[in-house]
């Protein structure tokens, strides 16, 4: 059973990013593992850059418990899928021999913050929750910008050595992060990342057959499909997607956002993308493959814990159930940036791509 203990407000309009009454709700929390520290942007910098205000939060910890060292902290964002968001919640419940700080971005939804306020969420591993509820701006639209901008806002307050994200449709298997843990620990690595299961909406087993599942183009998907197949990522006739990260070489690489487990010194370190363009939507190049962008450009070796630990559900969008986040004006925002650029023109790495790549 968890229970609120505090609740802080942050005037719209008035706040940028999160505010130092807010900071102060976070109490630096131990932790199992330290790494060395890596050179990053400091809090108050990413505080700085972000223009959009962060309405209320509220902390909830464990009653009647001494609350144990916290490790990890998981970020998830949720808007209007508050069935799949509980079965995240259980599954993060399940997560072995790690403490969980859980903290659920609420895109701007009076539904998802009624469901977490009205709901016990499972105990289990989780120590403790902390709900942020984000106000859209009225110009502000679903898709990878607004994600890119939600992310950014919970890890501005994660406050463990290792940092994580989970969309609200997908789940984990219990061995997921002590696993991920294991395989940093042993490379001395600054994140880890697993392989996934794909599983449609329905709860069915998704069996790769010749089509890359995030591609709108037939014949791009297909083709798309065989270059992956070629190198080991995909199997005909299974669900497993083998993900990996291969150093300078980003068509060799791909990653989802739910099977990272970074150290937060080091995501911090990275860029969150807010500029998307008309073929980044055609081939679904959203924040986290912006994101692998600047890991694989870096030459960072990733470990794999190369287990299917992450239930990857597809036909979803993180802040949109009703997918229209698909849609080329969700994407691009202003009208301005709806026309198709060269990709070299936004990505330095981007001549590694196979045409399509996401």
């Amino acid at each position: 059973m968890l229970r609120p203990s505090g609740i802080t407000r942050v005037a719209p309009g008035r706040a940028r990013g999160i505010s130092s009454a807010t900071r102060r709700w976070v109490a630096a929390v131990p932790t199992y593992i330290s790494l060395p520290p890596w050179e990053l942007r400091t809090n108050a910098s990413t505080s700085s850059s972000l223009p959009y205000p962060a309405s209320s939060m509220t902390i909830e910890i464990r009653a009647g418990t001494q609350p144990r060292n916290i490790n990890v902290t998981t970020i998830i964002l949720s808007r209007g899928r508050t069935n799949q968001l509980k079965r995240a919640l259980r599954s993060l419940s399940k997560q072995q021999s790690v403490a969980l700080d859980l903290i659920v971005v609420i895109d701007d939804c009076p539904e998802t913050a009624s469901f977490l306020r009205d709901t016990s969420p499972p105990a289990g591993a989780i120590e403790r929750i902390r709900h942020l509820y984000v106000e859209r701006d009225p110009r502000e639209q679903s898709g990878p910008a607004r994600v890119a901008r939600l992310r950014e806002l919970g890890l501005e307050i994660a406050s463990t050595n290792w940092t994580a994200f989970l969309d609200d449709d997908n789940e984990l298997e219990p061995g997921h992060y002590s696993n991920l843990l294991r395989v940093i620990l042993e490379a001395k690595a600054p994140a880890a990342h697993s392989w996934r299961s794909l599983w449609s909406s329905a709860g069915k087993r998704h069996l790769l057959t010749d089509s890359h599942p995030w591609c709108q183009d037939r014949e791009d998907s297909r083709r798309i499909f065989r270059h992956y197949e070629s190198i080991g990522v995909y199997k005909r006739g299974s669900e497993i997607v083998r993900d990996q990260v291969v150093p300078h070489r980003r068509d060799l690489s791909m990653v989802d956002t739910s099977e990272w487990l970074f150290q937060t010194n080091f995501l911090r370190s990275l860029e969150f993308c807010k500029v998307y363009t008309r073929d980044d939507w055609l081939y679904a190049k959203a924040e986290d493959s912006k994101l692998l962008d600047q890991i694989v450009q870096s030459g960072t070796p990733v470990p794999s814990s190369r287990q299917p630990t992450l239930r990857y559900f597809l036909g979803g969008y993180s802040n949109n159930p009703s997918h229209s986040g698909a849609r080329l004006a969700d994407w691009v925002g202003d009208a301005n940036q709806s026309r198709s650029k060269p990709l070299h023109s936004e990505h330095p790495a981007a001549h590694h791509y196979p045409q399509g790549e996401i």
